[in-house]
C-alpha cells in the first residue's frame, strides 16, 4: 500500500488519508450502495456514499485497489505521523477498515482522555473524543422527531472540566458580596473551534437574582442570608451566569451545547443520563424519571423544587456530574439556529465540527439545557432536548453550571 505522511487531526486530509479517532462504541458505516464506494479498479480513490444520519469526519481508506472489508494502517495521535517509520504519537497506530465505502479509526482511544488528569476542585473531567449529538426520536415529537434536534451528527470535542453540581446559592452569594467582578468589554471569554471567539460585550451587565418570596420559587434571599446555601441558584440571567463563571476561575465560562450534551449522554447516546447507551431515540416516559433520578414534575408531582444533591447516586452521570436532568435547567453558551425553536430543517450543522459552537453576539436568545423541576413533560428533560430563551430571562426554572478547558 502507498505510504503517506499525515498531519493528524479530526477530519483533516493530507495525502491520501484523513483520520477520525472515535469512541470505541461508534462504528461508522454508510447506508448507500457499497459497490458504488469501492475503489476504482484502475487505481483511483475510493468514493464516498451517503453516510446519513451521522455525517461524521471519516477516513478515506483510499489506497489504490482497496475494497470494502479490507484494511489499511492509520494513526490516532495528536501530532504528525510518518507511516514510513517515523513517530506515530502516544496513541500509536490503529487499523482503518473500509466499511461500505467509509473507513474510520474504529476503536481508537479518545483524542485526549482524562487518565491521570486532576480536575479543579468541584469539577470533573470530561474526556475528549468524537460523539454523536441530536436525535431523530419520533416518540418525543411524533411523527418524525423534533426538527430542532436534527440531523444527528458527530462532533469532535477536546477534553474539558465541568462543575459536578449546579452553582449553589453559597457559591453565588460569595461572589456577589465580594463585588461580583465582571469581565471588561472585549475580554475573551472563550475561544471555540472553527475560529469562533466569544468576547464580553459592553451591553452585557450583571443583575442580582430575584429575591425569594412565598410564591416565586426563588432560592436567593440576598447576600447576607445563608438559608438556602446548598440549593442551586436560580433567577439568574445569562450574562450574570457567564460573568460568574468567567471571573471565579481561570478560563471559566458556560459550557457549549455540544459539551453539555456530551456530558449528559456520557458520549454514548443516552436518552437520559441514567438510561442505557444508544437509547437516544427511545420514547421518553415518566417511568424513566423517578424523583431519585430527576427532580422534576415529569417524574411525579411529589418531586418538589430543587434539593441538595446528597445521597442521590441515581442523579449522577457516568462522569460524576449531578442533575443533568431536572433540578434547574442550565444556561449554555450557544445561540439558536436560524429560525430558533421554529427551525424546520438543518437545525444542526451537517458538516463535522471540532469544539463547535453557534454564536453570534447580535442574537438575543441563548441555549438552555436539561429541563427543570417544574417541567411535566419527560421529553423536555432528555439529553438531546434543546431550548432557547432571551438572555435576560430570570425564572425559577433556570440556573447554570460552569465549564473550563
Amino acid at each position: 500500500m502507498t505510504k503517506a505522511r499525515l498531519a493528524i487531526g479530526l477530519g483533516v486530509t493530507v495525502g491520501v488519508l484523513a483520520v477520525c479517532c472515535g469512541w470505541p462504541d461508534y462504528s461508522i458505516r454508510s447506508e448507500g450502495n457499497p459497490d458504488a464506494a469501492d475503489a476504482d479498479e484502475t487505481g483511483g480513490e475510493t468514493g464516498i456514499v451517503d453516510a446519513t444520519p451521522y455525517d461524521v469526519p471519516t477516513a478515506l481508506c483510499s489506497d489504490a485497489g482497496l475494497r470494502s472489508g479490507e484494511s489499511v494502517a492509520c494513526a490516532c495521535s495528536g501530532g504528525p505521523v510518518d507511516l514510513d517509520g517515523g513517530d506515530v504519537g502516544p496513541l500509536g497506530q490503529q487499523t482503518c477498515t473500509l466499511e461500505g465505502g467509509l473507513g474510520a479509526c474504529v476503536g481508537c482511544p479518545p483524542t485526549n482522555s482524562c487518565d491521570g488528569v486532576i480536575a479543579p476542585a468541584g469539577m470533573t473531567c470530561i474526556p475528549g473524543g468524537v460523539t454523536v449529538l441530536g436525535a431523530s426520536n419520533p416518540g418525543a415529537c411524533p411523527p418524525s422527531g423534533c426538527a430542532i434536534e436534527q440531523p444527528e451528527h458527530s462532533v469532535a470535542l477536546s477534553r474539558f472540566f465541568l462543575d459536578e453540581r449546579e452553582v449553589t446559592v453559597k457559591r453565588f452569594r460569595d461572589w456577589w458580596k465580594n463585588g461580583h467582578v465582571t469581565p471588561k468589554a472585549g475580554d475573551v471569554v472563550f475561544e471555540a473551534g472553527e475560529g469562533i471567539t466569544v468576547t464580553w460585550q459592553a451591553s452585557w451587565t450583571t443583575t442580582e437574582p430575584t429575591l425569594a418570596d412565598a410564591t416565586n420559587g426563588a432560592t436567593w434571599k440576598g447576600e447576607a442570608l445563608a438559608d438556602n446555601d446548598s440549593l442551586p441558584i436560580n433567577f439568574v440571567d445569562w450574562p450574570t451566569a457567564l460573568a460568574f463563571c468567567a471571573t471565579t476561575s481561570t478560563g471559566g465560562r458556560l459550557p457549549t451545547e455540544a459539551e453539555w450534551e456530551a456530558a449528559a449522554s456520557g458520549r454514548a447516546g443516552r436518552l437520559f443520563p441514567k438510561e442505557p447507551p444508544d437509547s437516544r431515540n427511545t420514547p421518553p416516559t415518566a417511568a424513566m424519571l423517578p424523583c431519585g433520578r430527576a427532580i422534576s414534575a415529569a417524574g411525579g408531582a411529589d418531586c418538589g423544587p430543587p434539593a441538595p444533591p446528597v445521597a442521590a447516586p441515581d442523579r449522577i452521570s457516568t462522569d460524576g456530574v449531578y442533575d443533568l436532568a431536572g433540578s434547574v435547567a442550565e444556561w449554555v453558551l450557544d445561540v439558536p439556529p436560524p429560525g430558533g425553536l421554529g427551525c424546520v430543517s438543518n437545525c444542526y450543522p451537517k458538516a463535522p465540527g471540532v469544539d463547535p459552537i453557534l454564536f453570534v453576539n447580535e442574537v438575543a436568545l441563548r441555549g438552555v439545557r436539561g429541563g427543570a423541576w417544574n417541567d411535566t413533560e419527560p421529553k423536555k428533560l432528555r439529553t438531546q432536548a434543546r431550548d432557547f430563551r432571551a438572555l435576560d430571562t430570570r425564572v425559577s426554572s433556570i440556573g447554570f453550571r460552569c465549564a473550563r478547558r
